[in-house]
């Protein structure tokens, strides 16, 4: 249990993020829960513990300790593969609409300029 506590704290704190704002992305009601969980005094049930991987982009494995490895298929070498974990966006401060809303934008840019590059190609 301690191990989930410690990366949690980790993983949020590396994004910037408050514990609020995570509860908030979570669904929490309480922010209490979501804390407890980085106290180590809970753990989140499996449902909420994927909701979190999937928030943190990490395995459920390596929340919980079993395996040192954030993610499940590393294609960290791969030119190109998610392009978006190079943004780091300080959204501490930000609201969840308004972050959402960022992340579409960002996402239809994205695809535009991958459109763009598919013409390029194409035109040689």
């Amino acid at each position: 249990m301690q191990k989930l506590a410690e990366r949690l704290t980790i993983l949020r704190e590396e994004h910037e993020w408050t514990k609020t704002y995570v509860a908030k992305q979570l669904g929490l009601k309480n922010l209490g829960t979501y804390a407890n969980w980085e106290y180590g005094t809970r753990e989140p049930d499996n449902e909420m513990l994927t909701k979190i991987a999937q928030l943190y982009n990490v395995s459920t494995d390596y929340l919980l300790g079993l395996s040192e490895d954030r993610f499940l298929n590393d294609d960290s070498n791969s030119v190109g593969n998610n392009i978006l974990s190079h943004f780091k966006l300080n959204t501490a401060n930000m609201e969840v609409d308004d972050i959402q809303e960022l992340e579409e934008e960002i996402n239809e840019y994205m695809e535009f300029l991958i459109q763009r590059a598919k013409a390029k190609k194409d035109k040689k």
